[in-house]
Formats: structure tokens, C-alpha cells, sequence
């Protein structure tokens, strides 16, 4: 009776512990195809439907052979050992992952259904043998653990539960613990060695006489290990999902990587923040998942200078300000040329926060004024348990694209959340992209934003700044002409081709009335119906996105 204990604790542990290490590949791996395919809410979707579509295949496949396994404890033995082994040469698949997906780009992303369907077959392709061997350990230990009929649905419940109680701890420890301590790729190496750890365990504990299978399983393992290499951070953090247009052949790719470097890269609890410098002129690019999120292009600097520049210069005497998304500390750096008493900046990614450090000799080592209290935190989470106002508030969040903490910095609610917190005369300024977007994407934005605010206008940086108040705005041209005789100011501007206070107001491009007339009709971005997170995404793929500004310009003219 001891014995029988035993066996069926110790398959129930392994099952658990093979649960465990299935949910760490599935964070570890989704993670690292988002460097790839990108952080849509399509892309999550087709990586989530290939890992679950495997298991069930798995399941399927290997459950209507159960029966006729004479060993079932070493199937379940060989099983863990193949997933643990296949783990460690995913790394090779994933290196080689953004030349594949450049060369798909180019050939059909003129078609949305095809590109996603391509996308999908990659993501099956990449993880069907691992997890239909995943899959396939559910029915082989329910055939183990479950003995006597009349308790047939107990057993198997016990299984599942095992199962489902290693998956949970997994899923957590790969979030919250691994991937932030020791990255991407040894977070995947540990979900191996779990794997090989339960298999040479059960095999020893069912006194398994193969020892050959042993000693192969361990030699497998280690000269897998030993010849993985790296991740190859290079080519997976250049954001091909949103910049393949930009790269004529996979030559030009190479040749941008070799040609790059690559100061800072960590993973960490909201994704991969990396720094990467360009060019002999070393113009420095952060990148969030690939993605560039702020550089010191002169494509980039005048929206990330005028989102601090526009709403100061405006505001008759602004004393708080709340600054959204840090970013490379730009904005943050116009913010404090103003005699402000007080800027909170809020950012949720601390790795962002440590990666200021290679943008500080261009924003003035902004950080370091005393005036600045940077807060670790969802925006939207802060905002609803602060009670702070401020005079100005600056949201420059990622795309709107972007699955999850970004799109819903897009929102109604969030616009309306924001309102709350500004004072009697306080401004609101949002970035809006004005690339990779359709016209009516834009109109759904700018009539999200006008129903919360009694006085809308915008502005262009390149991009579009919408400015929100409960207040009219009217400009002081004085006030807007002493502020060019500072020097740090006009250091800033000029660098931007703004040298005087006409230049700084040819900027503007709508009034409130043309504001609403061109909302007029569009429908509304909500977080109950997140229009734009599943519109933008198709106009980016398949070139359909407009010169926004140039629209704007035709309907004004």
C-alpha cells in the first residue's frame, strides 16, 4: 500500500512540476515571438491559439495510443526529456525567427488575412512538437494515477489538479520572478531543466532498468545546453513587426545590425527595454519590445521637446505638472526649464527608469532636479487612487496599438479620468501618432477627446498634440516672447527649427469649433470597445495609413 502511495504521489509531483515548466515556455515564448510579431491584440491572439492548439493536438493524438503503451511511466519519462531538449533549441528557431518574418512581410503583407494567417502557421509551426508533447502527458498519467473505476473521476480530477497547480505557480514565478532576474533565454534553459529533472527522477524512482536511456537523455541535454548560444538581441529588438517596411531585403537588415549598438538591453515585468545607438553621428534609440519609444532623431525631438514646450508656454502660471510615460526624459527636460514647483513623472517599467541614464547628457540629467518625484506605477492606477491636481498634465504613452497599458491611455475613461485631475484653468496634452493610422482612426481619437473637454485645439510636432482644457487657451505674446530670451529655451527650440514666437505658433493647426466639426460623426474609443486596438493594427500592415497631417491640412484649406 506504501508503495502504490508513493508511485501515485511521486507521478502527481512530476505532472505538477511538467506543468509548471509548460507555463514558463508559454510566457518565456510569448515573449519572445513579441519581439518578433509585435504586442497587438492579433499577435498575442495567434501566439496564444498555436500553444493551446498543440496541446489539445497532443492530447488527441497520444490519448487514442494510451492503451497500447506497455510502459506507460517511461513514456512519460521520454516525453519530459524530448520537451526539456526541444526547449533549448527553440532559442536556435527564435534567432532565426526575424529573417523569416521580414521575408513573409515583403511577400504578403498587402493582404491582412494572409499575413495573420501566416503568422499563425509560424507560431503552430515553431511550438507544435513541444506542446503536443505537452498535451500528451495528461492522458498517459491519467492512465498512471487512475486505477479503480468507481474512482475514475476523482483520480483524474486529482491529475488535473496537479497539473493546474504547477501551471499557476509557473505562469507567476516566469512573470514575476525569472524573466526579470535572469532574462529571456535562461528563464526558457530553467523550464528545461525541469523537464530533464522529471524525467531522470521518475525513471529512478520507477526503478526504469535503462540506464542507456539515462546516460542519453543527460548527454542530449548537455551538449544542447552547451552549444545554444545567446539570443541574438540585436536583430530581435529592432521592432520588425512595426518597422519591416523599412528594410528592403534582408541584407539592408543585416547590415542596420551590424552597423548597430547595442548599450543596454534587459527583460523585465512589462516586456524588453533596450538602448541601441545608430550611425557615426551615435543617435541613441529606446526601444520597449523592439519598438522605438524615444530617440534623438531630429524626427523624434521636436514631439518629445513641444509636448513639454507647447502646454508651459501656454498655461499663465503653471506650478504642478504630471508628466505620463518618461520616456528618454525629453519632455521631462522642457518641463523643468519653467519655474514649476513641482513635476511627477509616472512610469511603469523601472527598466525604463534605469535606461534614462544613456539619455541624460541630452535632457539636462533631468532626474537629478529636486523638483522631479518620479512615481513607479500604471497611470491609470495612480490617477485613480491620487488626489493630486495639477496645472498641466502631459500623457505620452506608446502607440494606441499596443495590447494592454497602452491602449488604454486612449480611452473615454481615461480622458475623463484625467479631467478630474486637472485645476480650474489646467491644460491636458496627449500625444497622438501621426503615422501608421488611418484618417478615421484619427477622427475616432480626436472625437474620444473632444467629449471630455469644454475646449479642444491641436497642434503639430510632426505628430499631433491634442490640447484639452475646461478653459479657453489664449496665447500671451508677451509672455511667449520672453520665454525665447531664455537661453536653455531657445537652445531647445532652435535645435527643433523653431527660432522665435511666429515659428512656435504656425504649430498650431486647429481651433475647438474645427476641432468638433471634424470629430463630428466618428465613433468613440471605449474600454468596453477598444475600436482602435484591432483598427490600427490592419492600416499599419497593409500601408493603408494616411499622412495625417496632410489630411488635416485639405480639410482646414
Amino acid at each position: 500500500m506504501i508503495k502504490i502511495l508513493n508511485y501515485r504521489k511521486i507521478i502527481l509531483l512530476g505532472f505538477a512540476l511538467s506543468g509548471a515548466a509548460a507555463l514558463i515556455y508559454e510566457v518565456a515564448w510569448t515573449r519572445s515571438l513579441q519581439l518578433v510579431l509585435g504586442t497587438t491584440v492579433y499577435a498575442v491572439s495567434t501566439m496564444l491559439t498555436a500553444f493551446m492548439a498543440g496541446l489539445a493536438i497532443g492530447a488527441w493524438v497520444i490519448g487514442r495510443y494510451a492503451d497500447r503503451i506497455k510502459n506507460l511511466p517511461l513514456a512519460f519519462c521520454l516525453i519530459e526529456a524530448g520537451i526539456g531538449i526541444y526547449g533549448v533549441l527553440m532559442i536556435f528557431i527564435f534567432n532565426a525567427l526575424p529573417y523569416l518574418f521580414l521575408n513573409i512581410y515583403h511577400t504578403f503583407h498587402v493582404s491582412f488575412s494572409a499575413f495573420g494567417f501566416l503568422q499563425f502557421l509560424v507560431c503552430f509551426g515553431v511550438m507544435l512538437i513541444p506542446t503536443m508533447l505537452m498535451g500528451g502527458t495528461f492522458p498517459i498519467v491519467s492512465k498512471i494515477y487512475a486505477k479503480e473505476m468507481e474512482k475514475l473521476g476523482r483520480d483524474i480530477g486529482t491529475a488535473y489538479s496537479a497539473d493546474t497547480l504547477g501551471a499557476v505557480l509557473g505562469s507567476f514565478a516566469a512573470g514575476f520572478a525569472l524573466i526579470p532576474l535572469i532574462g529571456l533565454r535562461n528563464t526558457i534553459m530553467f523550464a528545461a531543466l525541469i523537464n530533464i529533472f522529471v524525467s531522470i527522477f521518475v525513471f529512478t524512482f520507477f526503478r526504469i532498468k535503462r540506464k542507456l536511456v539515462i546516460a542519453s537523455i543527460v548527454l542530449l541535454f548537455a551538449l544542447s545546453t552547451l552549444t545554444v548560444p545567446g539570443y541574438d538581441e540585436k536583430a530581435l529588438n529592432l521592432g520588425l513587426y512595426q518597422r519591416a517596411s523599412s528594410f528592403e531585403s534582408e541584407e539592408d537588415f543585416r547590415n542596420v545590425i551590424e552597423n548597430m549598438k547595442l548599450l543596454y538591453c534587459e527583460d523585465g515585468l512589462y516586456g524588453t527595454v533596450s538602448v541601441t545607438e545608430h550611425g557615426s553621428d551615435g543617435l541613441r534609440c529606446l526601444r520597449i519590445n523592439g519598438k522605438p519609444d524615444a530617440s534623438t532623431s531630429i524626427y523624434d525631438m521636436p514631439t518629445q521637446l513641444l509636448l513639454g514646450y507647447v502646454p508651459l508656454f501656454l498655461h499663465n502660471q503653471p506650478e504642478n505638472v504630471l508628466n505620463i510615460g518618461l520616456g528618454g526624459g525629453f519632455t521631462l527636460g522642457a518641463i523643468s526649464n519653467f519655474e514649476v514647483k513641482k513635476i511627477d513623472v509616472v512610469e511603469i517599467d523601472e527598466l525604463v527608469i534605469e535606461a534614462e541614464k544613456y539619455f541624460s547628457d541630452y535632457n539636462g540629467n533631468v532626474l537629478e532636479d529636486e523638483r522631479v518625484n518620479v512615481i513607479v506605477a500604471d497611470a491609470r492606477n495612480y490617477l485613480f487612487l491620487s488626489d493630486e491636481k495639477y496645472d498641466v498634465i502631459i500623457s505620452e504613452p506608446s502607440d494606441p496599438w499596443i495590447s494592454g497599458a497602452c491602449s488604454n491611455l486612449f480611452t473615454k475613461e481615461f480622458f475623463e479620468l484625467v479631467r478630474e485631475h486637472l485645476n480650474e484653468d489646467g491644460i491636458f496634452v496627449q500625444w497622438i501618432p501621426a503615422y501608421g493610422i488611418s484618417f478615421s482612426d484619427f477622427r475616432i481619437l480626436l472625437n474620444t477627446f473632444v467629449q471630455e473637454y469644454n475646449y479642444t485645439t491641436f497642434w503639430t510636432s510632426g505628430d499631433i498634440l491634442f490640447l484639452g482644457s475646461e478653459s479657453p487657451i489664449e496665447v500671451d505674446d508677451t509672455r511667449l516672447d520672453n520665454f525665447f530670451s531664455n537661453v536653455e529655451i531657445f537652445r531647445d527650440m532652435e535645435g527643433i527649427g523653431i527660432e522665435n514666437a511666429d515659428a512656435f505658433l504656425s504649430r498650431f493647426i486647429m481651433n475647438d469649433y474645427k476641432a468638433r466639426r471634424l470629430a463630428q460623426g466618428a465613433s468613440i474609443n471605449t474600454d468596453d470597445k477598444p475600436i482602435l486596438e484591432f483598427s490600427i493594427p490592419i492600416s499599419m500592415l497593409t500601408g493603408v495609413s494616411e499622412d495625417i497631417i496632410q489630411k488635416i491640412v485639405q480639410y482646414t484649406g
